[in-house]
């Protein structure tokens, strides 16, 4: 398949934790109990069906709080992860 011949997959804002919840790690097993997860919120059927288009992330921003103060990781397809973090004062980023 050509890159020109290959969808164009906006994932925006998909609020998913790193870490699966139970309706999550159920939702990944197969069958009826599976379908049941996955209909009631579980993330298992859309990464598998982002894991068929060969679904490849091409800019990543996350955001986290840490003691208090912000901190956001950004990544680019072509690039390593650049952190920012908020200093003491809350005024700048280093």
């Amino acid at each position: 398949q050509t890159l020109s011949s290959t969808p164009l997959i906006a994932l925006l804002n998909p609020q998913w934790r790193q870490v699966d919840d139970a309706l999550d790690s159920a939702s990944k097993s197969g069958g009826v109990f599976g379908a049941f997860a996955s209909f009631l919120g579980g993330k298992g059927s859309v990464l598998r069906r982002l894991d068929e288009l060969r679904y490849q992330p091409t800019f990543t921003l996350e955001g986290y709080v840490c003691k208090g103060g912000n901190i956001r990781l950004i990544k680019r397809f072509d690039s390593d992860w650049v952190v920012f973090a908020e200093n003491d004062s809350g005024e700048q980023y280093v």
